[in-house]
């Protein structure tokens, strides 16, 4: 994939706390956005 590990890997630690535990799969670097 596309998918800039470093960036992934921040963007998602940073989104972690307050994301919804239902939504987790959305943070998957395959369905990642950015």
């Amino acid at each position: 994939n596309a998918v800039d590990p470093l960036a992934w890997l921040a963007d998602t630690l940073a989104r972690i706390p307050d994301y919804k535990i239902t939504k987790v799969d959305d943070l998957l670097p395959w369905r990642w956005n950015g």
